[in-house]
C-alpha cells in the first residue's frame, strides 16, 4: 500500500506540474513569435537598378523586426568597402538603412547580414549602377565586347565543391544538445514512470536507483556545454568573431536568449537530480517543470517557429520532440538502469520485473509510434516543397537519414514486442530455478543497446534538420522572376576573406562541363562586371539534346562571404537556355553552380569558376 501511495502521490503532483508547463508555453506565443527567416520586402535602390543619380542612402525593409546584430554595408566593384552599419532603426525594427557618402559611377554591391529567430544566418546581397553622363546618354558603361572565343573542353574537370558549406559546428552542437535534452529527459521520466513502480510491485530496493541517479546529471550538462559552444558557433558566423564581446551581441538577440536559458534550465535540472535526499527524488514537480521547459526551448528556437502561423507548428513540434524524448531517453534509461535494477531485485522476482517493465515500455512505445507519425509527417508537409526534395536537397537527405533510423528502431520494436514479450511470459511462469538458467535479460539488454544507439543517430540528424533550411523555405523556379533578378538570401554560415584586389581580365567565359549522364556548356557573356549574358546548352553524352525542366545558375562571390544569387534561364533554341541579368557586381572570382532538373530524375549539377573583370 505504501508504494502504491507514493505513485498517487507522485501523479497528483504531476497535474499543477503540467498545467505550469502549458501556461508558460501559451504565455511565450502569447507575446508573439517572429518568423525565423526574415524575408526582403523592398530596397532602395532596387536589385540590378540603372542610377542617373547616386543615391544618398541605402534601406531594406523586411517582413518581420531584425535583431540587433543585423547589418547591411555597400561595397564597389572592387570589393572595398565604402559604407557600413545599418543596424535596425529604433523607431521601425524591420528596416536597416544607412546614410552613404557621394559615390562615383561604377558598380556597387549591398551586403546584408540578418540572424533569424532559430539561429540561421542569412545572408544576401544586390547590386545597382551609378551611370556615368555618358551611359546615361545612352552610351555603354564600359569598353567594347570582344568575341566570343571557341568553345574549351574541361578534359578533366577537378572533383565538385559543395554548392554551400555545410555547418556542421552547428549540425554537431544541435545533435549533442537533443541527445543531452531527450537522455536527461526522458531518462527521469522511465525511471519515474516505469522502472520505479515495477521494482516496488517486485519487492525491489528501489534506493540503489536513486543511489545512482547521478548519471542522468551528465547529459544534462551535456546539452548545456552545447548550448554555451552554440553562442561562439554562431558569434562567430553572425559576427566574424567568436570573442566574449561577439558573444555578448548575440546574447541580446531572441535565439541568443534562447541559448542561454536553454543553458541554465539544464544547468538546474541536473542540480535537481544530483541533490541528496528527498529534493533529489526524480517524481517531483521541480523536475517535471524543467524538463518540460527545455524541451520547449528547442520548439522556440526551431522550424516551427519559422510558420507565419506559429501555434499549431510549435504545439506538433513540442508533441514531436516529447514523445522522441520518451522513447528514446527512455531506452537508454532502461539499457543503463536495466543491470541495476535487477541486481537490486530478489533472483525469483526478476522475470515478474521484467515482464512488468516491459509491459509498461510497450504500451509507451506503441503510444509514441503514433505520434511520432502524426507530428512528423505534419512537419514534412509543411517544410518539404515537393516529393523530390528527399533526395534532391541537403534537408530531405537528413530527413531520410532521420526516417531510416527510426525504421530500424521500430523493427526492434517489434522484435521485442513479438518475441522479447512472449519469451518473457514463458520465461516468468517457469519455476524459478529455471527460469534464471535462461539468458534472456543479457539478450534483451543488447537489443536495448543497440535500439538506443539508432535513437542517438536519429537525433543527430534531427540535429541536421534544425539547422538547414528546409525546401518549401527556399525559392523555387516557379517563384523566382526572371527581369530583372531577385537577389535570393541563403543560409551560409561561414566567413571567407575579402576579395582580391588584383585586377582581372575582362574575357567571355566559355567551358564545358560533364554533370552526371549529361554534357552542360557554360557561355557568359562579357563576364564582367554589371550587365552579362548566360547560355547554357545541355546535351547526352553523344551530344544529342535533353528534355529538361529546370535550369538554374547560382552565383557565389569566392572571395567574399555575401549569400548567394540565382538566375533562371528560359529555353532559347533546342537544348540552350539563356538568361541576362547583373548577379557578378565584384572583380574576382566567382563560382556558378548550373543546376538541370529533369522530370522523375535526380538533379544534377556543373560547377564552374569564372574570373570576372571590370
Amino acid at each position: 500500500m505504501g508504494a502504491l501511495a507514493r505513485g498517487r502521490a507522485g501523479r497528483a503532483q504531476l497535474s499543477p506540474a503540467i498545467w505550469i508547463i502549458i501556461s508558460a508555453l501559451a504565455a511565450l506565443l502569447s507575446a508573439g513569435v517572429a518568423w525565423a527567416h526574415p524575408q526582403i520586402l523592398s530596397m532602395e535602390p532596387p536589385p540590378d537598378a540603372r542610377l542617373k543619380q547616386p543615391p544618398d542612402r541605402l534601406r531594406i525593409t523586411f517582413n518581420e523586426p531584425l535583431e540587433s546584430i543585423s547589418s547591411l554595408s555597400l561595397r564597389d566593384s572592387k570589393g572595398q568597402e565604402v559604407a557600413s552599419g545599418g543596424a535596425p532603426l529604433p523607431d521601425e525594427p524591420t528596416i536597416l538603412a544607412i546614410e552613404i557618402p557621394p559615390l562615383s559611377p561604377g558598380v556597387y554591391t549591398m551586403v546584408w547580414t540578418v540572424v533569424g529567430d532559430d539561429g540561421h544566418i542569412v545572408k544576401g546581397n544586390a547590386a545597382f549602377t551609378v551611370l556615368s553622363n555618358a551611359a546615361s546618354a545612352g552610351q555603354p558603361l564600359a569598353g567594347t565586347v570582344t568575341p566570343a572565343p571557341k568553345e574549351t573542353i574541361a578534359p578533366e574537370p577537378e572533383p565538385e565543391p559543395p554548392p554551400a558549406p555545410l555547418p556542421v559546428a552547428a549540425i554537431l552542437l544541435r545533435g549533442l544538445m537533443l541527445i543531452g535534452a531527450a537522455t536527461g529527459v526522458g531518462g527521469m521520466a522511465y525511471l519515474a514512470w516505469l522502472l520505479v513502480p515495477s521494482m516496488a510491485g517486485a519487492g525491489a530496493d528501489t534506493k540503489a536507483l536513486w543511489r545512482g541517479r547521478v548519471w542522468l546529471a551528465a547529459p544534462l550538462l551535456l546539452c548545456a556545454l552545447a548550448a554555451a559552444l552554440m553562442l561562439f558557433v554562431q558569434a562567430d558566423a553572425a559576427l566574424g568573431h567568436a570573442d566574449l564581446t561577439s558573444v555578448w551581441r548575440l546574447a541580446g538577440t531572441r535565439y541568443g536568449a534562447l541559448l542561454l536559458i536553454r543553458a541554465g534550465l539544464a544547468i538546474a535540472l541536473a542540480t535537481a537530480v544530483a541533490l541528496p535526499g528527498h529534493a533529489g527524488r526524480l517524481r517531483g514537480g521541480v523536475s517535471t517543470i524543467l524538463g518540460g521547459l527545455l524541451l520547449i526551448s528547442f520548439s522556440l528556437g526551431g522550424h516551427a517557429a519559422a510558420a507565419a502561423s506559429p501555434l499549431l507548428p510549435i504545439l506538433a513540434d513540442a508533441v514531436h520532440l516529447g514523445v522522441t524524448t520518451l522513447w528514446v531517453g527512455g531506452l537508454l534509461a532502461f539499457a543503463l538502469a536495466l543491470p541495476i535494477a535487477l541486481r537490486a531485485t530478489p533472483e525469483d522476482r526478476r522475470p515478474a520485473l521484467l515482464r512488468g517493465i516491459f509491459a509498461r515500455f510497450s504500451a509507451m512505445a506503441m503510444a509514441s509510434v503514433a505520434l511520432l507519425t502524426i507530428t512528423g509527417a505534419y512537419a514534412a508537409l509543411r517544410l518539404l516543397g515537393a516529393i523530390s526534395d528527399l533526395w534532391t536537397t541537403p534537408y530531405g537527405l537528413a530527413l531520410l537519414a532521420k526516417l531510416a533510423a527510426f525504421a530500424a528502431m521500430l523493427l526492434f520494436g517489434a522484435y521485442h514486442l513479438l518475441v522479447a514479450r512472449p519469451g518473457l511470459d514463458a520465461w516468468a511462469s517457469r519455476a524459478a530455478d529455471a527460469a534464471l538458467a535462461h539468458p534472456w535479460p543479457r539478450m534483451i539488454n543488447r537489443s536495448l543497446r543497440a535500439e538506443a544507439t539508432l535513437g542517438i543517430i536519429a537525433l543527430l540528424a534531427a540535429g541536421a534538420l534544425t539547422s538547414l533550411a528546409p525546401p518549401a523555405d527556399t525559392p523555387t523556379a516557379a517563384a523566382a522572376p526572371l527581369v530583372p533578378p531577385t537577389p535570393t538570401a541563403i543560409r551560409v554560415p561561414t566567413v571567407t576573406p575579402g576579395p582580391t584586389r588584383t585586377p582581372v581580365p575582362s574575357l567571355p567565359f566559355d567551358e564545358t562541363q560533364p554533370a552526371g549522364d549529361l554534357r552542360v556548356r557554360l557561355e557568359v557573356s562579357p563576364a564582367s562586371i554589371g550587365d552579362d549574358r548566360f547560355r547554357v546548352t545541355v546535351t547526352d553524352q553523344n551530344g544529342q539534346p535533353v528534355e529538361t525542366q529546370l535550369v538554374r545558375l547560382a552565383f557565389v562571390m569566392l572571395e567574399m562571404d555575401m549569400g548567394e544569387n540565382q538566375l533562371v534561364a528560359t529555353p532559347e533554341a533546342q537544348a540552350s537556355y539563356t538568361v541576362s541579368g547583373a548577379p557578378m557586381s565584384m572583380v574576382g572570382q566567382w563560382q556558378i553552380t548550373v543546376t538541370v532538373r529533369r522530370t522523375g530524375l535526380r538533379d544534377v549539377q556543373a560547377i564552374y569558376t569564372v574570373p570576372v573583370g571590370e
